[in-house]
């Protein structure tokens, strides 16, 4: 898990059938693309020259910056592996209608920290440097 926040952007670009193609990150610690090869008589990715998987859902299994991507029965994120951090997965919790509603992340099998998901509040403990409940409030769209 990342300690700092930092701004970054990316950029996407898709094919005729609004497919994936690249995808392109710039931050000031971290710069990063991928380049997804679709093939051409379907909406499928396929195998590229940097050895990305998908699934038989065609959900991408690895990327470049991130060891591996593990996913749901319903095409939603499972878990996820950082390359630079092998022993290290964060998990996601969905509910009924696949809105996520907590994440974990984990290193060498116990929880570092947590963050559960609410209408306009995300609450986060971080254990592992024993931080108490830190609560981020998100004002509604509406501005109820």
């Amino acid at each position: 898990m990342i300690n700092t926040l930092e701004c970054y952007q990316q950029t996407h670009t898709h094919d005729t059938g609004n497919n994936l193609t690249h995808l392109s990150h710039q931050a000031n610690s971290n710069n990063w693309q991928q380049i997804l090869a679709i093939h051409p008589n379907s909406n499928r990715g396929t195998e590229n020259n940097n050895q990305n998987n998908f699934d038989a859902s065609g959900n991408l299994l690895h990327l470049d910056n991130i060891a591996n991507l593990d996913w749901y029965y319903n095409n939603i994120l499972n878990k996820l592996t950082k390359a630079d951090k092998p022993n290290t997965t964060q998990y996601y919790v969905y509910d009924y209608q696949g809105n996520r509603v907590r994440s974990v992340v984990e290193s060498n099998n116990q929880v570092q920290s947590q963050r559960d998901y609410l209408p306009s509040l995300e609450l986060s403990i971080n254990q592992a440097k024993q931080q108490s409940t830190t609560l981020h409030r998100h004002p509604h769209p509406q501005g109820k």
